[in-house]
C-alpha cells in the first residue's frame, strides 16, 4: 500500500527550547531533539509512510529515554548498570537502552573505569572503607571483576583509613571493658572492609586504656548484665 493512503500527515513543525514539536493529522504530539529531527527529512505537509511513522515515534520515545538518562547522571555519578536498570525500569527496549548508554559513554556522562577509581579513593577516604567494602560496594553498584581487579589498595592508604576509624571506634568503646574492647575494635574495623593484620596494627596504635574508674564502672555494668541474662 502506498504511503499517501497508509500513513499521517504532518499538520506543524515548532522549535522550542525543549526540542522539535511535531503534530500530526491524528492529534499526536511528538518532540525530537534536532540531531533526531534530521534523522529524516521532515516538513509540514509532509504525508508518513508506517515505516517512517514508527521510526518517528521510536525517535521521539528514545529522546525521552535519553533525557531522563542524562538528568540521572548529571544529579549524581552513575555507573553504566545503575542506568541500565533505571531505563528497564521505565520501560525502555533492549535496543534503546544500548544505544543511550552508547551515547552517554561517548559524551563522558558514563565511565566505570572512573567511577571505581573515585569511589577507591576519594569516597573510601571520606568513609573510612577497607579494600573489601570498596570491592563489595562497587559490585553491588554493576562495577566489573575487570575493572576491580586494575584497582590498587596500598598498605599506607589501608593503615590510613584504618587508623581514622579505629580512633572512632576508641572514642565509642570508651565505656566497654578493657580486656573487650581491643577485640570489639578489630571486628568493626575487620567489618568495614578492613584485612585482619592492618586492623589489628591499627588498633595497636590507636586504642586507649581506660582510666580505673572507667573500667571498674564498665566491669559493673558487665556484671549486672550477665546476671540478669543468666538469672
Amino acid at each position: 500500500m502506498s504511503a499517501v493512503k497508509t500513513g499521517k500527515t504532518i499538520e506543524s513543525i515548532a522549535y522550542k527550547k525543549s526540542g522539535v514539536a511535531l503534530v500530526l493529522s491524528d492529534g499526536e504530539k511528538l518532540t525530537l531533539t534536532p540531531d533526531s529531527f534530521t534523522e529524516m527529512p521532515l516538513y509540514e505537509g509532509k504525508t508518513l509512510s508506517e515505516k517512517e511513522c514508527a521510526k518517528l515515534v521510536s525517535l521521539a520515545q528514545s529522546d525521552v529515554y535519553y533525557a531522563y538518562a542524562l538528568k540521572l547522571c548529571l544529579a549524581d555519578t552513575k555507573t553504566v548498570a545503575e542506568v541500565r536498570k533505571k531505563l528497564e525500569g521505565k520501560g525502555a527496549s533492549k535496543e534503546m537502552i544500548r544505544s543511550i548508554l552508547s551515547r552517554l559513554k561517548e559524551a563522558g556522562f558514563l565511565n566505570d573505569d572512573l567511577y571505581a577509581k573515585v569511589y577507591a579513593s576519594d569516597v573510601a577516604s571520606l568513609r573510612c572503607y577497607g579494600k573489601k567494602r570498596v570491592l563489595y560496594e562497587l559490585r553491588k553498584r554493576g562495577i566489573s571483576d575487570a575493572i576491580l581487579s586494575k584497582l590498587s589498595f596500598s598498605w599506607e592508604d589501608e593503615k590510613d583509613k584504618a587508623d581514622r576509624y579505629a580512633a572512632i571506634l576508641n572514642k565509642k568503646a570508651s565505656k566497654v571493658p578493657n580486656s573487650k574492647k581491643r577485640m570489639k575494635m578489630i571486628e568493626g574495623l575487620m567489618e568495614r572492609g578492613f584485612e585482619e593484620d592492618v586492623a589489628r596494627e591499627a588498633v595497636n596504635d590507636v586504642a586507649t586504656t581506660n582510666d580505673p574508674e572507667e573500667e571498674r564502672n564498665a566491669l559493673t555494668r558487665d556484671y549486672f548484665a550477665l546476671k540478669i541474662r543468666y538469672e
